[in-house]
């Protein structure tokens, strides 16, 4: 997975899914909290992040889980659509992405058939 951020302001502004198993997907919605306002900046000498190893994605029913090392623990973070997951000790482990019941049809038609 690759996470491509603003230079100037370090937003992520991108998101690219290279590789991945086939996701989970479940019918069930997800009770996301808040999540804090605060989101930790994810600086890196260059404008992409790459997240290496297994990509786990989960696809529930209002929203699409991105979850690459043990969120065990985790919280969510930032107040829109898009939610960081990260660890007490600051390790960005996950993202979560809200989607509406169109996306979410859309997605589960094309594993349902496979």
């Amino acid at each position: 997975m690759e996470l491509k951020l603003d230079r100037e302001s370090d937003a992520l502004v991108d998101v690219v899914l290279i590789s991945a198993g086939r996701p989970e997907v479940l019918v069930e919605e997800v009770a996301l909290p808040a999540g804090e306002r605060v989101v930790p900046v994810l600086r890196r000498p260059d404008d992409v992040l790459t997240v290496k190893g297994p990509v786990r994605v989960r696809a529930f029913a209002n929203v699409l889980w991105f979850e690459w090392d043990d969120s065990a623990g985790a919280r969510l973070v930032g107040g829109g659509p898009v939610r960081l997951v990260v660890t007490d000790d600051s390790r960005f482990v996950g993202l979560v992405v809200e989607w509406g019941k169109q996306q979410y049809d859309e997605f589960a038609a094309q594993f349902s058939r496979s």
